[in-house]
């Protein structure tokens, strides 16, 4: 895991930029989606976030932790464009799953995020057959 890096300094594209005061924008396209002032860009800071550099292989059954004790779990499965969001937290037994695929318990026969409750510790794991390729994403307080 690694943090992100932002390469976008200005709004001409899609992603994030640094205003002269500090503040951040959002584009996309060119186009100005949200801006962000200096003191929400200081709340941000507070904010951990979490991404692969490149996928993550995981053999059949295999599995990888992370931490997180409230956030937002993306996952992306490389290999057949699956994918899926999902809400974690230290109280919850299991995450909440938003959208796409994937379970929140250990079963099922594509991949599952799943966690115990009183637990900032949940797991990414690979439930196919075969080994596959994952992007995880966490945005999270810690």
């Amino acid at each position: 895991m690694g943090s992100p890096s932002i390469t976008h300094l200005t709004d001409t594209d899609t992603g994030f930029y640094f205003t002269t005061n500090g503040g951040v924008n959002i584009a996309s396209n060119g186009a100005a989606l949200a801006s962000l002032g200096p003191t929400q860009v200081d709340l941000m800071r507070k904010v951990a976030m979490r991404t692969t550099q490149g996928t993550i292989q995981l053999a059949s059954g295999a599995s990888v932790d992370y931490v997180a004790a409230a956030g937002l779990v993306m996952v992306y499965n490389a290999n057949n464009g699956s994918g899926g969001v999902f809400f974690t937290n230290f109280a919850a037994s299991t995450p909440t799953k938003i959208a796409g695929t994937g379970e929140v318990t250990d079963t099922g026969s594509t991949f599952a995020v799943y966690k115990s409750a009183a637990t900032s510790t949940f797991t990414v794991k690979n439930k196919a057959a075969t080994q596959q390729s994952f992007y995880v994403t966490v945005l999270a307080v810690e």
